[in-house]
């Protein structure tokens, strides 16, 4: 008798436990605040990305890459080697989807649209040309991307859309585009 109700007691806690784990496995994985180093095709970087809600986090980062600058001796926007301070909003949007398809969340998986304000300093500006004076460029932009999981901490990011670049002296609409591997370091 006492056997019988050992394995019953028994029973009921190892129920008990299995659908306390099959609970916690039933709602989608929350954002996490993520530091990581970048390594774009051309550039690296330093990523901070702050969980703001349930779906929406705030982005910061600092690079050196190549960017879109203003000035320069034909006055048009030239492609050269720069510093890059950027801050955004994320608004990641189908996670609940992805969790239902069974498809991995750590380390903010998903698809999201973002808002962007970029800082290029003019000191940052890397040129060979002599006598030409690059102006601080700004950026302000909304795109689309994706971010997926390759290994354990590692990580890629798609993302295009479009900006209004521009100076104290001129302005200009810009394509945006950026892929780059994610290491999180924590």
């Amino acid at each position: 008798m006492k056997r019988n109700l050992k394995l019953t007691y028994l029973s009921i806690t190892l129920l008990f436990c299995s659908l306390t784990v099959y609970s916690q496995e039933d709602t989608v994985a929350p954002l996490e605040n993520l530091f990581s180093a970048n390594f774009n095709i051309i550039g690296a970087g330093l990523t901070y990305e702050r969980v703001l809600g349930n779906k929406f986090t705030t982005h910061f980062n600092a690079s050196y890459q190549l960017v879109g600058v203003s000035g320069g001796s034909n006055q048009d926007v030239d492609l050269t080697f720069a510093g890059n301070l950027s801050v955004g909003a994320r608004y990641y949007y189908n996670r609940e989807r992805r969790f239902e398809k069974g498809k991995k969340l750590t380390q903010n998986a998903g698809n999201f649209w973002a808002a962007e304000f970029q800082v290029i300093p003019d000191f940052t500006v890397a040129t060979e040309e002599r006598n030409v004076r690059y102006l601080t460029t700004y950026l302000v932009g909304a795109k689309y991307g994706l971010r997926r999981n390759i290994t354990r901490n590692l990580n890629y990011e798609c993302e295009f859309g479009l900006g209004y670049l521009f100076t104290d002296e001129d302005a200009t609409v810009y394509p945006l585009l950026e892929f780059k591997l994610q290491y999180v370091l924590f």
